[in-house]
């Protein structure tokens, strides 16, 4: 099945920071398989730590980012 950008980061969020639930917990609320959920986290955790530190990068206007963009921020 595909998944769009938003749906992926909206499920990343919800396994990342204060609230955080396990990849396994939020497969069981939305019936995305745990695996899947997880490589999703992996990603996004890549994609982090490849961004510049905000000392580097150019101001954006957030309303303006892909949902890739989105994604980093997370």
């Amino acid at each position: 099945m595909s998944y769009t950008d938003a749906f992926k980061a909206e499920m990343v969020k919800r396994m990342v920071g204060p609230g955080a639930v396990s990849a396994a917990a939020l497969s069981r609320q939305v019936g995305v398989s745990q695996p899947t959920l997880s490589q999703w986290l992996r990603e996004a955790r890549r994609v982090a730590a490849m961004t510049p530190p905000p000392e580097e990068k150019k101001p954006t206007d957030p309303q303006k980012w892909t949902p890739e963009e989105k994604l980093r921020v997370l």
